[in-house]
């Protein structure tokens, strides 16, 4: 009998030898980046919405429950209220009642929302990773400053943690209000090229 439990205690571990070194953190980081950046030059929703945190699909999925609200705006902050209005804009009410946070983020990318804004050649690294969150440093080219993006552990894989940057998103939302001249709506259509 002991023999018999030493061959399945052996045979058990054979599935963990064949999936070879683990990652480090910032292999596991780098690689979810490259897989959400690569989902937006494919114009993929789906596989670009794997690779964020339920943080972020929580923010979505706000987004998607106030685009068919009424009073939608009302105390949104100016991130928020730009992607209602981007949402109301792109897709009709009936959609947007069917769609969570996933399918929302989703179809913002298969419409090439973000892709678009990537233009020149991206570079990062990553530079903090403590227990459970962990930020990279990116910089584009065609940018001369860097800025830091977050991620985050969750069951065991590195999301980027969009959400995290609401407060540098609301300056860019009120950034185009102002720039726009007009009322927010002529805001977000000009980004949006409608």
């Amino acid at each position: 009998m002991p023999r018999a439990s030493a061959l399945l205690f052996v045979l058990s571990l054979l599935p963990l030898a064949a999936c070879g070194t683990p990652e480090s953190p910032e292999e596991a980081i780098a690689s979810s980046f490259l897989r959400f950046l690569d989902a937006l030059a494919q114009e993929d929703g789906g596989d670009a919405a794997d690779e964020v945190s339920r943080g972020t699909l929580d923010w979505f999925q706000e987004v998607a429950d106030r685009a068919v609200e009424d009073d939608g705006l009302s105390g949104a902050r100016p991130a928020m209220r730009f992607a209602v209005h981007a949402a109301r804009m792109t897709w009709q009410e009936r959609r947007l009642a069917r769609m969570d946070g996933e399918a929302l983020l989703a179809a913002m990318v298969d419409e090439g929302w973000v892709h678009r804004y990537l233009d020149g050649e991206l570079a990062f690294e990553v530079v903090v990773v403590e227990d459970y969150d962990a930020r990279i440093a990116l910089g584009a080219s065609n940018q001369p400053k860097r800025q830091q993006l977050a991620f985050v552990l969750e069951d065991t894989r590195w999301k980027l943690d969009l959400a995290a940057h609401e407060r540098e998103a609301d300056a860019l939302a009120d950034q185009a209000f102002r720039w726009a001249g007009g009322g927010e709506k002529d805001a977000v259509a000009m980004v949006l090229g409608r």
